[in-house]
């Protein structure tokens, strides 16, 4: 008999964490997937050639506990399969309707975030309403954060996050002879101290050209500390690369450098694969780039410069001490310096990293879950 998964997604972090799962059942003859998109976890789906389904093609223009209701009703799935977006309700209403029915629910957390807030009503004034039967979750330390707000250890699987197990795949493709060539094409000394500064278009695209500084620094401020920074270390061989936004203004960019360094590279090729820049460093600073975070998962030092900040850290790694955070400008220098030449402070940057799960088999293991949901065996007789 087939079984069927109903798998709901808004955001594309959601959809991310969930496509590869999603193109494994579809290979399955034992299985119906069913998608249920809205949003802009679409376009992740379109890129991904996945077959989806909307609210109006149910007779629904807006998600409401009734529309969802319906739908699941009217689809009967034997499992419910989700993510967690912000701001809608769309993953909640399907998980609450699956509690009230019976139908095991299974949702994939694919990052760091308010924990208690995705399985809640906004207001907090019913934690864990919406708590699936089980969570899907990146490593130890979200483990660790979420069992400290009273979660049920017996509904968090550490499985990794399936849409970083290219990251694994690509990391271990390399070897010397393939590292050296990208820094050829990137214009890099084999044999110099390679540098990478994410920027992102704070100035322009959230200040919006003023000189306010909502988040109490932008891209030239950092980018201007971090040169003074390294031209007091006086790195031997330094590079310094700096990838730019896809909204950034190389010219206005530009002003943040003095010429105090003598091997300054800007790359500012929107095709280029930031990934490839990522391998070849010898440590990747920014300030809450999302590319931060893959280079931890690459196994890169990394440090988050965001001085003089006034808004919320929304870099959460930045807690866990896996990406290095600087808040105030006088302590760049001293921590560029640790980072750089002190051997006992990256050996423990490393172990740190050693707690998380990157080995390309995350999405085997969310799959996994679910078959024994379903009270299938994974991998047999799958085609």
């Amino acid at each position: 008999m087939t079984k069927k998964i109903l798998t709901v997604a808004n955001d594309t972090g959601v959809a991310n964490g969930l496509s590869s799962s999603i193109l494994m059942f579809n290979e399955d003859k034992r299985l119906e997937t069913i998608v249920l998109s809205e949003g802009p976890s679409q376009s992740v789906f379109n890129s991904k050639s996945i077959i989806y389904k909307t609210l109006d093609d149910y007779g629904f223009k807006e998600v409401t506990e009734d529309a969802i209701d319906a739908i699941i009703k009217k689809e009967k799935p034997d499992v419910i399969f989700t993510g967690f977006s912000e701001g809608v309700m769309l993953e909640k209403y399907s998980i609450n309707n699956a509690k009230l029915n019976n139908i095991p629910s299974i949702t994939v957390l694919e990052g760091y975030t308010n924990y208690l807030k995705i399985v809640s009503d906004n207001e907090l004034k019913q934690p864990f309403k919406y708590m699936p039967d089980f969570i899907c979750i990146m490593d130890e330390f979200v483990l660790e954060e979420m069992l400290k707000l009273n979660f049920d250890k017996n509904k968090l699987i550490v499985t990794g996050n399936p849409y970083f197990d290219d990251l694994a795949i690509f990391r271990d493709s390399f070897n010397e002879e393939s590292l050296n060539k990208i820094r050829e094409e990137l214009n890099i000394d084999r044999n110099g101290y390679l540098i990478i500064f994410f920027s992102q278009a704070i100035k322009k695209v959230i200040d919006k050209g003023s000189d306010n500084m909502s988040r109490g620094y932008n891209e030239l401020t950092v980018l201007s500390m971090l040169e003074s920074s390294l031209y007091k270390l006086n790195v031997d061989r330094l590079n310094l690369l700096i990838k730019l936004h896809p909204k950034e203004d190389l010219e206005s960019t530009q002003t943040a450098l003095s010429g105090k360094l003598s091997r300054v590279i800007f790359n500012n090729n929107k095709n280029y694969n930031p990934r490839n820049m990522i391998i070849v460093s010898d440590l990747v600073t920014g300030m809450f780039s999302t590319a931060l975070i893959e280079s931890v998962y690459l196994y890169k030092d990394v440090l988050s410069i965001q001085p003089n900040i006034i808004v919320e850290d929304t870099l959460l790694t930045n807690r866990f001490g896996l990406t290095i955070p600087i808040y105030r400008e006088e302590d760049l220098k001293s921590t560029l310096e640790k980072i750089i030449y002190d051997q006992n402070f990256k050996k423990e940057q490393k172990q740190k990293r050693s707690k998380l799960v990157l080995d390309g088999k995350a999405t085997e293991r969310v799959a996994n879950f679910v078959y024994k949901s379903l009270n299938i065996n994974w991998g047999k007789n799958a085609k």
